[in-house]
């Protein structure tokens, strides 16, 4: 029996010395517990050894020398290893959460939601990098958001820019891509074919007028664009469909305010 106590004690100052140094974070909670915890233990396993001790000198004519102190140590090293992994599971996963957090406000525009311009620059690069030949690029812009601003101020600004937002967003989301790029422009990536992407634009346009008819705003609501294909005939870097795309809607633009006009 003295000799199972003693290997018992020996196996916690192993336990000790293996398991100490992969502590990480010296400062955290669960460290310092798990170091008072294997302090403990050691403690109670000596205390275990000099009772077994005086037990075999002196007989059991002390009530305390009758109970094994062992099953304590045990119970509270078990307990320390469980609280401490536990803790530093729990601490992992919070911190695993709170990045992928900070890394979706990073490329999400805090006012529609949809991707901002880093999330559309990042969905470029990928674009370049495993050379993607068909895609089509639409490049959106609200049209008279500035005089919605200084007519019926910011707050409904704000709210034209969401529902536009929603709009785009319902026709070029899952396998494609919408985003915000700044202001009141928006950009959508359509993986097929230009005929494919006029179709939805379409239905863009037929959702407009609906919006319009359920007089939503106290004025109508328009959105310009312009559409530039890449393909495998005519591929086009994705700067260069962007500036293309650009073009066209500041020319559907102009024409919207010139027939404002009159």
């Amino acid at each position: 029996m003295e000799l199972l106590r003693v290997i018992i004690f020996i196996t916690l100052l192993l336990t000790m010395a293996i398991l100490l140094p992969r502590f990480r974070l010296p400062h955290s909670i669960e460290r310092r517990f798990a170091i008072r915890g294997f302090l403990l233990s050691a403690g109670i396993g000596v205390t275990e050894i000099i009772r077994f001790a005086l037990s075999n000198r002196n007989g059991y004519q002390y009530q305390f020398l009758h109970k094994s102190l062992m099953p304590a140590a045990i119970l509270v090293l078990f307990s320390t290893i469980v609280f401490y992994f536990g803790m530093q599971y729990s601490r992992e996963s919070y911190e695993r959460i709170e990045q992928e957090s900070l890394k979706r406000l990073a490329y999400t525009d805090q006012l529609t939601g949809a991707p901002n311009r880093s999330a559309c620059n990042r969905l470029f690069q990928r674009i370049r990098d495993e050379k993607i030949t068909d895609f089509v690029v639409i490049f959106a812009d609200i049209n008279f958001l500035k005089r919605t601003n200084d007519t019926w101020g910011h707050e409904k600004g704000d709210e034209l820019i969401c529902t536009a937002a929603g709009l785009l967003q319902t026709r070029f989301g899952g396998k494609d891509f919408f985003g915000r790029w700044g202001g009141d422009e928006f950009i959508a990536v359509h993986f097929g074919t230009e005929e494919e992407t006029k179709e939805q634009m379409r239905h863009v346009a037929e959702d407009l007028v609906r919006i319009n008819g359920e007089k939503k705003f106290d004025f109508s609501m328009s959105v310009s664009w312009g559409v530039a294909a890449s393909t495998k005939e005519t591929p086009l870097q994705p700067e260069d469909a962007i500036f293309l795309a650009d073009r066209k809607m500041y020319e559907n633009k102009k024409r919207a305010h010139a027939e404002r006009r009159t």
